[in-house]
């Protein structure tokens, strides 16, 4: 009886391994992308500022917007510019209250609402958020808080 409970665990295990979709294929060049998605960076950063208007956000000035390569099989991405700060989860008391202030402004702008935080190695901390078109925006803290958003584009440009 015990191998009929494994394999009935086993065969849930493969059936729910399917039903993870990888996100579809970039419909949007690096030039559209940034006239659509900069205003939802800027959102959540003017969001940030209203509630945390001790903590303050910067450009990193070694990561601009950017397109880049992700591997053979991956599409060209485009790396709207980061923004930095020190550490928004000591400034906000925790990302529970980071994630209230995000929330709303995420889903305006068609990205799904964040209840937990990330499993990242290295010490770090942080959360994300995706949206359909499986764009993503991480607020990572370590030593400084970092907000990033990717989003796949079809240029072809950065393969060469």
């Amino acid at each position: 009886m015990r191998w009929l409970a494994v394999l009935a665990a086993s065969l849930l295990v493969a059936s729910l391994a399917g039903c993870v979709t990888a996100p579809p294929a970039p419909t949007i060049d690096s030039t559209e992308a940034k006239a659509q998605y900069q205003p939802a960076m800027d959102d959540l950063v003017e969001a940030l500022e209203s509630a945390y208007p001790t903590v303050d956000w910067t450009t990193d000035p070694d990561h601009g917007d950017r397109v880049l390569f992700g591997s053979s099989d991956e599409p060209c991405s485009l790396w709207l510019a980061d923004q930095l700060a020190e550490s928004l989860p000591d400034a906000s008391g925790g990302w529970d209250n980071v994630m209230t202030v995000v929330n709303p402004v995420l889903e305006t702008h068609g990205f799904s609402a964040i209840s937990e935080t990330d499993d990242i190695a290295g010490g770090f901390t942080g959360i994300s958020s995706t949206d359909d078109a499986g764009s993503e925006f991480r607020i990572v803290d370590k030593a400084g808080t970092n907000i990033s958003l990717e989003i796949d584009v079809t240029d072809t440009s950065c393969k060469d």
